[in-house]
C-alpha cells in the first residue's frame, strides 16, 4: 500500500528527525526515483508508477548484492512496517489498516510466533477494536482475525500465540 513521506520517514526511523535529515535521507532519494514513483502532491501517498519497478526492487540477486543502492528486502520492510505500528502516531490509519496482514506475513516469513503474538493482542483490546469499527467498519476486524488465525495455522508446528487460544 502507498505511503506518505511522513510515513515513510516513519518506516525508515526518521520520525522525530530534523527537517534536513528527513530532507537528506527520504524525500531526497524519493525525489531520484521520481521518473519510477507517483507523487501526486505534498503530503499525498507515493506509489510505484508500475510493477515492474517494484519486481526490479524485489529481485533476489539484487537484495543480496551489498553493491546495489536501489533495492528492498521485502521481509526486512514488514518488520519496519511492524516497528513502526508502535511507535509513530502517522502510522495509526495504516497499521489499522494493513498492520495484521504485515505481522502475520513476518510471521510466516521467519516462522517467529512473537510477532503474532504482539498483534494479536490487538485483537482482544477493545479499544483497537473500536477504532478499527469506526474507521474501517466492522468488516476489517473479522478480516483481520481471519488473517491471523490464518498464520496461526500456518505456523502449526510451532507454539501458537495465546491471543489464538482466546479468539
Amino acid at each position: 500500500e502507498p505511503l506518505t513521506v511522513r510515513q515513510i520517514s516513519a518506516v525508515l526511523g526518521f520520525a522525530t528527525a530534523s527537517k534536513a535529515e528527513v530532507r537528506r535521507e527520504v524525500e531526497t532519494p524519493i525525489a531520484r526515483l521520481k521518473s519510477y514513483l507517483q507523487v501526486r502532491a505534498e503530503g499525498e501517498h507515493i506509489s510505484v508508477f508500475h510493477q515492474s519497478f517494484s519486481d526490479w526492487l524485489l529481485k533476489e540477486d539484487r537484495v543480496d548484492d551489498p553493491m546495489v543502492i536501489y533495492k528492498c528486502d521485502i521481509e526486512e520492510g514488514h518488520q519496519r512496517l511492524v516497528m513502526a505500528c508502535g511507535t509513530s502516531p502517522d502510522m495509526q490509519a495504516y497499521c489499522l489498516a494493513h498492520g495484521m496482514k504485515h505481522a502475520a506475513e513476518l510471521a510466516l516469513m521467519t516462522g517467529r510466533v512473537e510477532f503474532l503474538e504482539a498483534a494479536g493482542k490487538y485483537l482482544t483490546s477493545w479499544s483497537w477494536i473500536l477504532d478499527k469499527v469506526q474507521q474501517l467498519g466492522p468488516l476489517s476486524v473479522i478480516q483481520d482475525v481471519d488473517t491471523y488465525l490464518a498464520a496461526c495455522r500456518q505456523l502449526k508446528d510451532l507454539e501458537l500465540p495465546t491471543e489464538a487460544a482466546k479468539l
